[in-house]
């Protein structure tokens, strides 16, 4: 299986150490502040969840004026 190394920014005081990634049925607890070897579709469920929570951030900063 094809897998990509990832990096996760390390936790703030009111979050967890880790993140939780479900994919068709099966989790992953990614640790944040360390490189993890993760299968290729995990990483691009990061990506896809990483692109969202920027596009929920754009639009809060543009209607919150």
């Amino acid at each position: 299986m094809k897998t990509e190394t990832v990096f996760l920014d390390r936790a703030g005081k009111n979050e967890q150490n880790f993140v939780w990634v479900a994919v068709n049925g099966r989790a992953w607890q990614i640790p944040r502040g360390q490189n993890v070897s993760v299968p290729w579709f995990v990483a691009e469920e990061l990506r896809r969840s990483a692109r969202a929570a920027r596009k929920r951030d754009e639009w809060i900063w543009q209607h919150a004026q």
